[in-house]
């Protein structure tokens, strides 16, 4: 699996094959689980900005 955040968001599977984000909440998380670099996040951080909530 590859990322890129320079740019528009973009994640490719293992054969190089684009594969689609749906949403803007889920590209958000992902971009900040990628920058946090594998440590884990407490959820509530998370929820105070906006990642989880329902329109």
């Amino acid at each position: 699996m590859r990322i890129a955040l320079l740019g528009e968001l973009e994640l490719r599977d293992d054969d190089g094959r684009l594969v689609e984000i749906a949403g803007v909440r889920l590209r958000r998380l992902l971009a900040r689980l990628v920058i946090a670099g594998g440590r884990p996040r407490p959820g509530g951080r998370a929820r105070r900005r906006g990642v989880g909530r329902r329109p």
